[in-house]
């Protein structure tokens, strides 16, 4: 009996065809779940504004800088970002009874379930002073997509009274 096979050149070819075509195969497939994990990832700022951020205000103080009779305040007051997003920074635009206002860029980032003491320095009295009784709004940022927001519809609107 004679017994005929496949050449080693056929086979060859053969094999490369299979593999080439199962490479193809799972390259199409993990292709498809990559697309849709970078389609879950976006993220969209406005929608993170509205439905993930939520934090609270409390603890509002003002001091004097130095302990004696200077123009500067120190303004502090801790956030609690009970929210499921981090909170990027915050920019609090402070108006006072003398007619000026002042905005201040809080670089102070906050996890989520974290609270941190914000503080920082305003003028108070003399010439670029802003007067004792405050007003500030207070605009958490938020980063996403190699972008900034800020929130405006989360907004504290805040009173204080310095010494």
């Amino acid at each position: 009996m004679s017994k005929k096979g496949v050449s080693p050149l056929v086979a060859t070819i053969l094999l490369v065809a299979m593999v080439i075509v199962i490479a193809l195969l799972i390259f199409w497939w993990y292709g498809d779940i990559i697309g849709k994990q970078l389609e879950k990832s976006k993220i969209d700022l406005e929608t993170v504004c509205v439905e993930d951020l939520d934090y609270s205000v409390t603890e509002i103080d003002c001091r004097d800088v130095s302990g004696g009779a200077g123009d500067d305040r120190i303004i502090s007051f801790y956030v609690r970002n009970s929210g499921t997003t981090r909170i990027g920074s915050f920019k609090i635009d402070i108006s006072g009874n003398t007619g000026n206002s002042i905005t201040e860029d809080v670089g102070l980032a906050i996890a989520p379930g974290v609270k941190n003491k914000v503080s920082f320095e305003v003028p108070v009295i003399g010439v670029d002073g802003i007067g004792k009784s405050l007003e500030m709004d207070v605009t958490p940022m938020v980063y996403g997509n190699g972008k900034t927001r800020y929130c405006s519809e989360k907004v504290q609107k805040l009173s204080v009274q310095c010494e």
